[in-house]
C-alpha cells in the first residue's frame, strides 16, 4: 500500500476482517499524506477498518471512539475563550476514565484584560458520566484612594 494511493486496504482489531477504505483516512494532527510514514499510514488505514466494520467484538470500541468524538465536539465549544485548553481537559477525562478514584479537574483562567474568571470543572455524576462546566464570573475594581 503506497503514500499516493487514494485508498488502501485496513484490518479490523477485533475480527481481523480486511476491508478496502476510499479515500486516504483520518491522519494524525500535523500530517499529511505526503509527510505521514508508512506505519502511521497502515495504523490510520487498521482503525478505520475498525471504525468501519460491523462486528460485535468491536461494537464497544466504535460505541467509545463515538462518544469520545462528541465529547470532543462538546468541549471545542466549551474552551471557545480558551482555546488552549481543550487538550487538557481532554487529557483529564481520559484520565478520569482510566482511574475511577480520580473525581474531578478544575483549572481557573483568570484574564487580565476583562478582569474575567472562567472556571472549567470535570467531575462525576451519579451514573457515572463526566459532566464538563465552565462558570464565568466578571468582577470590577478601581483605584479609589
Amino acid at each position: 500500500m503506497g503514500k499516493n494511493n487514494r485508498e488502501g486496504a485496513g484490518t479490523c482489531k477485533y475480527c481481523g476482517q480486511t476491508m478496502i477504505i476510499g479515500g486516504v483516512p483520518p491522519l494524525p494532527e500535523g500530517e499529511t499524506i505526503d509527510t505521514v510514514d508508512d506505519a502511521t499510514l497502515e495504523d490510520a488505514y487498521n482503525i478505520a477498518a475498525t471504525l468501519n466494520c460491523n462486528c460485535s467484538e468491536g461494537q464497544g470500541y466504535r460505541d467509545r471512539h463515538k462518544a469520545q468524538a462528541a465529547s470532543d465536539d462538546n468541549l471545542d465549544s466549551l474552551t471557545e475563550a480558551d482555546d488552549y485548553l481543550k487538550e487538557i481537559l481532554a487529557a483529564g477525562r481520559d484520565q478520569m476514565l482510566q482511574h475511577p478514584e480520580m473525581k474531578g479537574v478544575s483549572i481557573t483562567v483568570l484574564d487580565p484584560i476583562s478582569s474575567e474568571k472562567r472556571v472549567y470543572k470535570l467531575k462525576i455524576d451519579k451514573d457515572g458520566n463526566i459532566i464538563a462546566t465552565r462558570t464565568n464570573s466578571t468582577a470590577a475594581a478601581e483605584i479609589i484612594n
